[in-house]
């Protein structure tokens, strides 16, 4: 495993010994150690020619040699947009992660890669971090589809790429379409990891099935904000050539910067000779524009050291090999360098592997030389200078958008960044919270949902909406029935709504059934994407309380056969794992029910004391 310190080790003592660019049998000798390196070719033929023939092309690039856009334009573009309309292949609208894969991949920011992988790529990335082609790759670029997607397009062989507002941005001819082994791709890629982003994304998200096949560009996405800074490959390179840079240093800035962060840019590329272009990751996160205001509001970096711009790339948390792909992207962008973070990559075996894959592509690294601020000079001085300062890191920049900081020091955050990340992330008492019951028919939830309402009313303290599972039913979801997929629906449209209201700072309070699991926990990613926070109250009303109880005889029924799929009697409920709070009602007043989950809020900081 490349996680293995033991085998990397043996690994670098071989590529010490010869050139592995030069020299093929190095190169598997020390593969043959390495499970995840992104140097062991897919075939022998391979291990021969692709890996230097790859890394001559890239060097071989002048500045404005940028990767062909797959976009159509003039004829061929009209002809794409009347084979759609005449064909009629089905739809497929994108979400987040797979729009910003896709503009990477018809800019060429992804290039050697212009497709969604098929099976073969998949698989050789997965056991051998490069293409079958030869060239080394750390990550899947897959498109998932829906169980009811892959059986349209076992007829039309062709997939309609569209935006969440019916835009067509290309046509995906099928070349291959196989069933995804999640379980899988978690190991190789997120092996010890529990939180990842991209394991969230498998594990909830992604669909069953994934398509591989070649992309015909109609349109890049549509960007409303920061048009100015959203440059593809061809213009980056184009800007570089104009202000006359040979030597450019890649640094992909994802969360909010702070001043000791620019002294270290500073630093680093005063140190290396290189210019600086810093890249926004704004992917998948909904508040990157608050990044940029940031960004805009910190003083200026030396007069033409750098370049600021956004770039669409949607994270995967998978560590080193995130950084990998970053190498990619940037090379494919011009630069020449890519400048890391040594905390990110502290172990040898993660330095070790992005060191051999930068080299295969054609890329220099750069360590972040850090800096911190020394007091008694009033200057920021370099870490390992100073070991008697703590490191500044960007956990701190975390707790000021968290926690809601007053008191930032000027050295770490200008005040005017301080008082835009207060506006934006208020204390919690303030910001937008989903109350979301769940249980059994009779348990009690809409009665203590109804009563928490009057609590919120009472406060006065922000907008407040009850969602209630009949009162949905009958006017949201009017129409659906009780089968597994009608009731995930049902629980979806009541998330979106909530996480609607608690985008915009309210509190909505869910009573729903909401008898799986796994459609509760996309509830849960709904509300925080939208900023929002989240409760879970499982009220754990036995079914025998719940049965005895019978307020709308439903349970009558359910036991004489006169209710299909009724939840507890021939449905399964999905008891909650770790719900923020666990109730039992039984031998409890509402009034008592009501009070611990009032109590809850208070204590979390969701509702002023």
């Amino acid at each position: 495993s490349v996680t293995s310190p033991s085998n990397l080790s043996r690994a670098a003592r071989s590529l010490t010994s010869t050139c592995p660019h030069k020299n093929p049998a190095a190169l598997d000798r020390a593969n043959s150690k390495m499970s995840l390196s992104v140097l062991r070719p897919a075939r022998a033929s391979a291990a021969r020619v692709s890996a230097a023939c790859f890394r001559r092309a890239l060097a071989g690039r002048s500045v404005t040699a940028a990767p062909p856009s797959l976009v159509a334009v003039g004829d061929a573009l009209a002809a794409l947009k009347e084979e759609v309309v005449t064909k009629l292949y089905p739809d497929h609208v994108l979400n987040q992660r797979q729009e910003c894969d896709l503009e990477l991949l018809m800019t060429g920011a992804f290039s050697p890669l212009s497709t969604f992988m098929t099976k073969p790529q998949y698989d050789s990335v997965l056991k051998h971090g490069r293409l079958p082609e030869g060239p080394a790759w750390p990550l899947p670029v897959t498109l998932d589809v829906s169980n009811e997607t892959a059986e349209k397009l076992k007829k039309s062989k062709k997939l309609s790429l569209r935006d969440d507002e019916g835009r067509l941005l290309g046509v995906l001819t099928a070349e291959d379409m196989w069933k995804v082994d999640k379980a899988a791709e978690m190991r190789h890629l997120y092996e010890g990891q529990t939180e990842a982003r991209g394991l969230d994304y498998l594990k909830h998200k992604s669909g069953d099935w994934c398509v591989g096949g070649h992309i015909q560009g109609a349109a890049l996405p549509v960007h409303y904000s920061h048009r100015a800074l959203r440059k593809s490959p061809k213009q980056l390179r184009q800007e570089f050539t104009n202000l006359q840079w040979e030597k450019i240093a890649a640094y992909h800035s994802t969360t909010v910067m702070t001043c000791p962060e620019q002294q270290s840019l500073i630093h680093t590329a005063q140190q290396a000779g290189v210019n600086l272009s810093i890249q926004g990751e704004v992917g998948t996160d909904p508040d990157y524009y608050v990044r940029v205001k940031c960004f805009n509001q910190m003083p200026p970096f030396p007069r033409n050291m750098s370049t600021f711009s956004l770039l669409p790339l949607a994270g995967r948390g998978a560590g080193v090999r995130d950084h990998a792909l970053r190498c990619v992207v940037g090379r494919n962008n011009g630069c020449t360098h890519y400048i890391y973070g040594p905390r990110e990559i502290a172990s040898g075996n993660k330095r070790l592997y992005l060191e051999m894959f930068a080299k295969e592509i054609g890329i220099d690294l750069l360590p972040l030389q850090e800096m911190t601020y020394a007091e008694k000079t009033g200057k920021y001085v370099p870490v390992d200078k100073r070991q008697d300062l703590p490191p500044v890191t960007l956990d701190v920049a975390r707790d000021v958008l968290h926690r809601n900081c007053a008191c930032v020091p000027d050295w770490f955050l200008p005040q005017r960044v301080v008082q835009t990340l207060q506006q934006r992330f208020p204390p919690p008492s303030r910001q937008g919270v989903c109350v979301f019951f769940t249980g059994l028919s009779g348990s009690g939830k809409s009665t203590i949902g109804n009563a928490l309402y009057q609590h919120f009313l009472e406060a006065a303290t922000r907008p407040v909406i009850m969602l209630d599972g009949d009162v949905v039913r009958h006017n949201l979801s009017k129409g659906l029935g009780f089968s597994k997929s009608d009731r995930d629906l049902n629980i979806l449209r009541i998330g979106f709504v909530a996480s609607l209201i608690a985008k915009c700072g309210g509190a909505a309070i869910c009573a729903p059934i909401a008898p799986y699991r796994s459609v509760r926990n996309r509830v849960r990613d709904m509300v925080h994407e939208a900023g929002g926070m989240f409760v879970e109250v499982h009220i754990a009303t036995s079914l025998d309380e719940c049965e005895r109880r019978d307020t709308k005889g439903l349970y009558a029924k359910a036991r004489q056969g006169k209710l299909k799929n009724f939840t507890g009697i021939d449905d399964p409920y999905e008891i909650p794992e770790t719900p923020e709070l666990r109730i039992n009602t039984e031998g409890k007043t509402v009034e008592d029910c009501t009070a611990a989950v009032w109590s809850f809020l208070k204590s979390k900081g969701y509702v002023a004391e």
